[in-house]
């Protein structure tokens, strides 16, 4: 019987081929979506992690709460006692002091009035001391686009802008 079959398929090309043809796309894409999901998703999460929160973030309970408008006049001032004490205290942890930021863009017209507003984010971080982690952490090399990584203040290079390419770490711990 499986062979009467077999000979009716073999010899009839519309009923073996488009339907096999089916089978093959929709497996093909299945497995592509979700390898392209689970990509995505696994790079979200560690950009995330790394980026935003990380692993362990030390802040003051006020900072803590309003840490959603990133409030600059709460930031921890005079950190040097803070880190050389959390460095003793937790010496298998990466400490590195970094500050966030946010603020208003203005484009201006010809005569100098606001055309358009945007609201803007970023993040500080210690690139030029030396023995800091956060050039490598971050990935700065991998993200610049045109320019070079300086060695010294005062110069800047163009990074792109995408999921995973700057990437470091943090969680949240309040202190006070």
């Amino acid at each position: 019987m499986i062979r009467f079959l077999l000979k009716g398929l073999l010899r009839d090309r519309s009923r073996s081929f488009f339907p096999l043809l089916t089978v093959f796309a929709g497996v093909l894409l299945t497995v592509w979506l979700q390898a392209w999901i689970h990509g995505t998703m696994s790079v979200l999460i560690q950009t995330t992690a790394h980026f935003q929160t990380g692993h362990v973030r030390v802040t003051t309970r006020s900072y803590a709460r309003e840490a959603d408008q990133v409030p600059n006049d709460l930031a921890l001032l005079g950190i040097d006692t803070l880190m050389t004490g959390l460095r003793r205290a937790y010496p298998d942890l990466l400490w590195t002091p970094r500050i966030r930021f946010g603020g208003l863009i203005d484009v201006p017209d010809s005569r100098h009035e606001t055309r358009a507003q945007a609201p803007v984010t970023g993040i500080a971080a210690d690139l030029l001391s030396p023995g800091s982690p956060e050039g490598k952490y971050l990935e700065i090399g991998k993200a610049i686009v045109r320019g070079e990584r300086s060695a010294r203040g005062g110069r800047s290079s163009s990074v792109k802008n995408s999921p995973g390419s700057c990437t470091s770490g943090r969680a949240t711990r309040s202190r006070s």
